[in-house]
């Protein structure tokens, strides 16, 4: 004959000032569970039922593509990693290192009617590995020049008389750098008192096939 095992039992108040054996096993009446008892804690430790499980998970959001609804509390920029961000304005953000060093290699203006502003430097400062359409500021000769066909030359129609009048055409008298002299294009150069242009030592000036090159 099967035999049939009753667990003492009371309501969720009877269990609260009661102190099972360690082991023993009780029902609470109310919560409709099992209690375990350690001989020790009043009330013993109930155990959770299937229902209570399923409702407890489904307020929580999963590990994966979790959703959140409402309003989300007590996460601080620290804890996802981002210590460093505030609400700054767009001009107070900081920016990466690499980004910065881009914005640096961009040439600069006033405005969008206004003037760029070309980079500027002594002749012993010009790029070490220059290509055709190169532009600067030389400010050892007080003029834009440009990189074209290998060699630097400068830019300009020289300064501006009364009016628009293109007048002056400003010329040095020591050659510093190499220079070819483009094919089927002639070059004027006015000398010194003397007439005279120095080519520095090891320095060359090519004139190209169909060229010619006149100093005054």
């Amino acid at each position: 004959m099967a035999k049939e095992i009753k667990f003492r039992r009371g309501t969720t108040v009877q269990h609260s000032t009661f102190t099972g054996a360690e082991g023993e096993i009780t029902v609470d009446t109310d919560k409709d569970t099992l209690v375990v008892h350690d001989g020790v804690t009043a009330g013993g430790k109930p155990l959770s039922t299937e229902s209570t499980v399923t409702s407890g998970l489904a307020l929580k959001a999963n590990i994966n593509s979790p959703v959140f609804t409402g309003t989300v509390s007590g996460v601080t920029k620290t804890m996802v990693g981002l210590s460093n961000v505030d609400n700054t304005t767009d001009l107070l953000k900081p920016i990466s290192t690499l980004t910065q060093t881009a914005l640096d290699l961009k040439v600069s203006k006033d405005s969008a009617t206004g003037a760029a502003y070309l980079p500027a430097g002594t002749t012993a400062q010009r790029p070490a590995s220059p290509v055709n359409g190169y532009m600067r500021y030389n400010s050892d000769l007080l003029a834009m020049e440009a990189y074209v066909n290998g060699s630097w030359g400068s830019v300009g129609g020289g300064a501006t008389g009364g009016g628009t009048d293109h007048v002056f055409n400003n010329n040095g008298y020591t050659v510093t750098s190499n220079y070819t002299i483009p094919a089927g294009m002639s070059t004027v150069t006015v000398g010194d008192n003397n007439g005279n242009v120095t080519i520095n030592s090891g320095v060359t000036v090519t004139v190209s096939s169909g060229s010619r090159w006149v100093v005054l």
